[in-house]
């Protein structure tokens, strides 16, 4: 199950990199040269990387072995070593002994965030018996 960003935080970063992007193109052509023009065209670089990897590989993947979230680098969590799970202000968390992920409602979107709750709660029963 692919677990996917909610569409205002996908939003934020592609406004953003246009925003960098168009700065820093009228910064380099208005103020030529200068240091901070330069440095503004890689922001809005950046910016669209993060976009299409967000948009593409999702928040996080959940197998029937291991919940994998997607950063750098990507953290995986084996379903069988998970100890703990946590439901904090809305916040999902999967606990091993090494490992922690966080799985934070404001990045998520509404429908996947109901399913990890439907997937934490049939993770907890096992837990608990």
């Amino acid at each position: 199950m692919k677990i996917k960003y909610h569409p205002k935080q996908l939003s934020y970063l592609k406004y953003g990199a246009f925003f960098y992007s168009l700065l820093g193109i009228f910064a380099l052509l208005v103020l030529g040269g200068n240091i901070f023009s330069f440095g503004l065209v890689p922001l809005g670089v950046l910016h669209i990387i993060i976009y299409y990897f967000q948009k593409s590989k999702g928040f996080a993947t959940i197998t029937e072995n291991a919940i994998i979230r997607h950063d750098f680098p990507s953290k995986k969590l084996l379903i069988k070593n998970i100890t703990e799970i946590k439901n904090l202000a809305g916040n999902i968390i999967f606990k091993t002994k090494e490992k922690k992920l966080i799985f934070t409602k404001e990045y998520l979107d509404k429908n996947t965030l109901e399913k990890i709750q439907l997937l934490s709660e049939q993770l907890k029963n096992p837990l608990t018996h």
